[in-house]
C-alpha cells in the first residue's frame, strides 16, 4: 500500500489566511449592488481553493480528539466552500455573458432541484462551519476562547455582508474574519513549535 504524504499545517494555515485574503479583495471588485464581476468572481474561486486546504488543516487538529466531527466537518465545510466556488462562477458567467443579474434565479426556477444543492444548501454550509468549528477549538484547546468566540462570531456576521450587499458591511466582516483566521494560525502555529 502506497505511503500517503500529508500537508504541513503551516502551509495549511497560510492557505487559510491567504483563502480569507483573496476573500475579502474580492468584495473591492463587486459591480452594482453587490454583483460579483469577472474580476470579483476570479478573486473569489482562488480564495476558495486556498480555504479548501485551510479547512483540511482546521479539521486535521481535531482527528485524534473527535474523528468522526473532523470528518464530516470537514465535508461539510468543503461543501460549502464549493457552494461559494459556483456563485464565483455564477458571478463571472452573469457578467462575461451580459445576463441579467437575475439569471441565476430565473435558471432555479428550470432546474430548483440542482440549483437548491449547488447554491442554496452550501451557501449557510460555510458560515456555519466557522460557527460550529470556532467553538470547538476553543473547546478543545486548540486556541482561545476569545479566538474561538472571534471565528464564530465571524460565522455569523458573514451573511450579513451577502445578504445585504451593501459593500461597506461586507467589507467589515470580511475583515473580522480575516483577523479571526490570522489570530487562530498564529496561535495553531505558536503550539506546533
Amino acid at each position: 500500500m502506497p505511503k500517503t504524504t500529508s500537508i504541513p499545517l503551516r502551509f495549511q494555515l497560510i492557505c487559510l489566511i491567504l483563502g480569507q485574503l483573496c476573500f475579502a479583495l474580492s468584495t473591492f471588485f463587486w459591480i452594482d449592488a453587490g454583483t460579483y464581476s469577472v474580476n470579483s468572481a476570479t478573486w473569489m474561486f482562488f480564495s476558495m481553493v486556498f480555504w479548501a486546504l485551510g479547512w483540511m488543516g482546521l479539521f486535521g487538529m481535531l482527528a485524534e480528539q473527535m474523528p468522526i466531527y473532523s470528518k464530516l466537518g470537514l465535508l461539510y465545510a468543503l461543501y460549502g466552500t464549493f457552494g461559494g466556488a459556483a456563485f464565483a462562477m455564477e458571478g463571472l458567467f452573469i457578467e462575461t455573458f451580459d445576463l441579467s443579474e437575475k439569471a441565476g434565479v430565473e435558471a432555479s426556477e428550470i432546474f430548483p432541484l440542482q440549483f437548491n444543492l449547488v447554491l442554496y444548501q452550501s451557501g449557510p454550509a460555510f458560515p456555519l462551519s466557522l460557527l460550529i468549528l470556532g467553538i470547538v477549538l476553543a473547546y478543545r484547546k486548540k486556541v482561545t476562547w476569545p479566538a474561538g468566540i472571534l471565528l464564530s462570531f465571524s460565522g455569523i456576521s458573514f451573511p450579513v455582508g451577502r445578504i445585504l450587499r451593501k459593500v461597506e458591511i461586507a467589507h467589515a466582516t470580511d475583515f473580522l474574519l480575516l483577523a479571526a483566521v490570522i489570530w487562530i494560525s498564529f496561535q495553531l502555529l505558536g503550539k506546533e513549535r
